[in-house]
């Protein structure tokens, strides 16, 4: 094994202190290179600059063309995903690929693209996370059956960190006026995130310095002095002692860390009051406000005294909905006109609401969230001047009835 370091200080108009260290450790099966930037204020009162990715960064990657981390590439481009790859998907969501580098995971809207740039999200966290995009729209329901209903869906992504270290966070599209504003958000959250990670022992400079110091006692007890040889003896026998503690150390994180992993899986899978099944949500609180609204109905058809009255009740009280249903069911009583002509406007408004529109054909054909269970029919010359209304209507019963 090899280790190489450097370090780099600066002060910038003797307000901050600027240190650069790159230290990179390899061995027979892997090289692992480790960039830390740190700023350290000189004059009180001044705040930190915020958190930018160190130069050096980009002049290795264009220096050294990137490398392989576990099974993907280190580079400034993002990793498509095939419609094949669901397996690859799961493994990266629930965090056992093994990565170094956190994995920024880009969902598909109706349209079967992602809502930020992925290109520009890439160059952004080159280096620094890797960019994997799904293909479709598809496949985001295929790996919905596959990994519990945990992934992120219709448009929205997550940042998974490495090795279970934190929980994976999720950004939503509705919160964001723009796919840009959503890349700055993530992209600054990833910056953030790696700022206050536990650097990897072996590539830290105190790591080096350690080496560095163990080495030059092993070439002065080679001089052969007695005195100096008990003294690297105790030297000796206290470093073993440290490193031992490392190690148990990190191998109570790693315990911690598959703990974690396995209770939040866990947590998102079992329990609860009543089982998740293999429908996926297509906005945020679908499914409680469809069971609570199915309840409503049936508690009429209870005994009012009775038990069973009783605990539908219950629940329906503990259990707060959200109104959503009943916006996206006005926004497209409001999106048809009175004759059902699909104008520029509405053909738009339905893509944010989360239809799919295609025109091949004699009608056009709305797909909601990708799911061919819900296709509509629309034509693109009505002639019925209730046509529109008609149209809402039956959207509406199908998708919220």
């Amino acid at each position: 094994m090899w280790w190489l370091a450097g370090r780099h200080a600066w002060t910038e108009s003797e307000e901050r202190e600027w240190v650069t260290e790159l230290v990179a450790h390899g061995s027979s099966t892997e090289v692992l290179i480790g960039v830390r930037l740190e700023c350290n204020l000189l004059t009180p009162g001044l705040a930190l600059p915020t958190p930018k990715k160190p130069y050096i960064i980009r002049m290795l990657l264009t220096a050294l063309g990137g490398g392989a981390d576990a099974d993907m590439l280190v580079h400034d481009e993002p990793t498509f995903l095939s419609e094949s790859q669901v397996a690859t998907a799961v493994s990266l969501l629930d965090g056992s690929a093994m990565l170094h580098l956190p994995v920024v995971y880009l969902s598909a809207l109706p349209n079967h693209r992602p809502y930020p740039n992925p290109d520009k999200l890439a160059e952004r966290l080159a280096g620094m996370a890797h960019v994997v995009v799904e293909p479709s729209r598809h496949f985001s329901f295929a790996l919905a059956r596959n990994s519990e209903r945990r992934n992120p869906y219709a448009g929205a992504a997550d940042i998974i960190w490495p090795r279970g270290l934190a929980r994976s966070i999720r950004f939503l599209p509705r919160d964001y006026d723009s796919g840009h504003a959503m890349e700055i958000d993530i992209a600054s959250c990833v910056r953030r995130g790696l700022i206050s990670a536990r650097p990897t022992p072996v590539l830290t400079w105190a790591y080096t310095q350690e080496l560095v110091a163990a080495k030059r006692l092993e070439s002065l007890r080679l001089q052969g002095s007695a005195e100096l040889d008990d003294y690297v003896e105790a030297f000796d026998a206290e470093l073993k002692a440290k490193q031992a503690r490392l190690d148990e150390a990190e191998g109570e994180i790693g315990r911690l860390q598959a703990e974690v992993r396995r209770l939040a899986n866990a947590s998102t899978s079992t329990g609860g009051l009543i089982g998740a099944g293999k429908e996926q949500e297509y906005y945020p609180g679908e499914l409680r406000e469809a069971i609570v609204y199915a309840l409503g109905l049936a508690r009429g058809q209870l005994d009012p005294a009775g038990r069973r009255r009783h605990i539908v009740d219950d629940v329906i009280a503990a259990n707060n909905t959200t109104r959503t249903s009943v916006e996206i069911a006005e926004q497209i009583k409001r999106t048809f006109s009175a004759s059902g002509e699909l104008t520029v406007d509405a053909r738009r408004l339905l893509v944010d609401l989360g239809f799919y529109i295609s025109d091949e054909g004699k009608h056009y054909k709305a797909v909601f969230q990708g799911d061919g269970r819900y296709t509509f029919a629309i034509s693109k010359t009505p002639s019925d001047h209730r046509a529109g209304r008609n149209l809402a209507s039956t959207i509406n019963r199908k998708l919220f009835k």
